[in-house]
Formats: C-alpha cells, sequence, structure tokens
C-alpha cells in the first residue's frame, strides 16, 4: 500500500477470506481507510469453485456472506475455467 501511495495509487485487494489467510478486521480496515478497494478473491483459492454446480452454489452463499462482512466492493474467482480444464503440475 505504501508504494501504491507513493505513486498515487489506490489499488484494489483481493482478499481470500477461508483457510489459507488470517483477515482481521484491522487488516481489512487498514486497507479501506487508506481508500484502496476490498474484494473477495474466491473462497479459499483451492481452483474448485466451479468443480460442481452444488459445491458452486453453497460456496456463492459462502462468499456472499463475506463480502457482506467485509464490506466488499467486488468479487474475482481464483479460476475462471472448470477445474477439468485447469493444467495440473506435478
Amino acid at each position: 500500500m505504501d508504494v501504491d501511495e507513493n505513486f498515487g495509487i489506490k489499488s484494489s485487494f483481493q482478499l481470500v477470506p477461508e483457510e489459507r489467510y488470517g483477515l482481521s478486521p484491522s487488516f481489512v480496515e487498514s486497507i479501506r481507510s487508506r481508500g484502496f478497494e476490498v474484494n473477495v478473491h474466491d473462497l479459499n483459492h483451492d481452483g474448485r469453485l466451479y468443480s460442481s454446480e452444488a459445491k458452486f452454489f453453497d460456496r456463492v452463499r459462502r462468499i456472499n456472506h463475506y463480502g457482506s462482512a467485509l464490506g466488499a466492493q467486488g468479487f474475482r474467482s481464483g479460476a475462471a475455467l472448470p477445474e477439468s480444464l485447469l493444467v495440473r503440475r506435478s
């Protein structure tokens, strides 16, 4: 955020709300209070958002909950392709 501010840029920060990262209220507020945008970036960034219709609708409910709780201005999926089309690395 310091670098962006030094160049007069107000960035969008994509936050992953479950499993891998801790999102304390003070961290989220530090982003927002400096004039940056907060968005939800997938649910847990595991690449499985679109792996099944049932899983998608379950996760959408939770994503919307986090979006509201975080005061998010948008959403960006971790992967735009179905899991079956993603390239797997060994």
